[in-house]
């Protein structure tokens, strides 16, 4: 069996050091704080269409995100966090 990277968990790091990265197989993504090791969050994005694979991730200059969903071919913004 070959290895997939390109369905695989993808990362993006932010102006301020946190790090970011998608769980494709789970539906959501990871929020990891550079400051604080056990400060580690799973986020998950709104109600609506079923999110079935993020795998896309991108961290815009104002901490906005932008994830892709390589199953439904969605595009995603989520707000910066608060």
């Amino acid at each position: 069996m070959a290895a997939n990277s390109v369905d695989g968990p993808h990362l993006a790091l932010d102006g301020e050091g946190i790090l970011y990265a998608t769980q494709p197989e789970l539906g959501g993504f990871l929020r990891i704080a550079a400051d604080d090791e056990e400060k580690t969050e799973v986020w998950a994005l709104p109600a609506g269409e079923p999110v079935r694979k993020l795998v896309g991730i991108g961290a815009g200059p104002n901490g906005e995100l932008v994830l892709t969903d390589s199953e439904n071919g969605n595009i995603y913004l989520v707000p910066p966090a608060p």
